[in-house]
């Protein structure tokens, strides 16, 4: 049996608004608002892990990012049941300098 996917594929518009509203959030400080931009079973793996961790567990334990001023950040959207925008994975990686 085969499922049909009931998520409809997300725009370029749906990806940008996100992306922007997401680095407000990270702008303030505010870290509250930035965890409800990411799913209940996201992963990350942040600069210090060695290993896929929930993103909402890093985050609530996470001190200021300042180290990240010149890292790569790539976040996976996707839609969720209940149609918001959703980060479900994100990767960071800073340069070796």
């Amino acid at each position: 049996m085969v499922l049909a996917n009931t998520y409809a594929l997300l725009t370029k518009a749906e990806i940008e608004t996100a992306v922007v509203a997401y680095w407000k959030a990270l702008s303030a400080k505010n870290a509250v608002q930035q965890q409800n931009f990411y799913d209940d079973q996201a992963g990350m793996f942040s600069t210090e892990s060695k290993k896929l961790e929930r993103a909402r567990m890093v985050l609530s334990t996470a001190d200021s990012e300042e180290h990240l001023k010149n890292a790569r950040v790539t976040h996976i959207f996707q839609r969720q049941s209940d149609g918001a925008v959703r980060i479900v994975h994100e990767h960071i990686s800073v340069p070796r300098l």
